[in-house]
């Protein structure tokens, strides 16, 4: 006789993936005004397509010292969805550098093209040794939090075997 038993899981579930954008020609593209931005081609986390908003000086005038670097939502969604994402500069050998990195926490975002970013003083990165060639690249690590669900899983059933009759 098998006994019935169901079972099931609450899944929270997490997908992660990483992006790096070359910054090549930095002299040139830091020409360009403030608030005006350069995107890097779309990348795809958790089933989202993502990309970066490169600002050279800054996303706005209180960031017109800074170079400012923004994730965005490429695609629609139908519901807010929330992601932990962290941005580094890189180093010539593809080591994130503290000195130049950023997380943030848990984000939600809204629908297509909604972003977040951060921004950092200009004079740091120009004085480094950090600026080779004319270029530098950016890192950007992005973990999505997936909707919490419940989904059915399957139980081994055991068979109930009566004592036998040993003679």
């Amino acid at each position: 006789m098998a006994n019935n038993i169901t079972s099931s899981a609450i899944v929270a579930e997490v997908v992660s993936g990483s992006h790096v954008v070359k910054i090549d020609g930095y002299s040139r593209v830091k020409l360009m005004e403030n608030g005006k931005y350069v995107s890097s081609v779309p990348f795809s986390v958790g089933g989202h397509s993502w990309f970066i908003k490169y600002y050279p000086n800054g996303n706005n005038t209180d960031s017109k010292d800074y170079l400012s670097v923004f994730l965005t939502l490429g695609s629609a969604c139908a519901m807010a969805m929330k992601a932990n994402f962290s941005f580094a500069l890189l180093d010539k050998n593809g080591k994130s550098l503290q000195s130049y990195s950023q997380s943030h926490p848990l984000h939600t975002f809204t629908g297509k093209s909604s972003d977040f970013g951060y921004s950092k003083k200009l004079i740091k990165l120009e004085g480094s040794v950090h600026l080779m060639d004319d270029s530098f690249s950016i890192k950007i690590d992005v973990t999505v939090m997936k909707d919490i669900c419940s989904k059915e899983t399957t139980q081994k059933q055991f068979v109930v075997v009566p004592p036998g009759d040993l003679h």
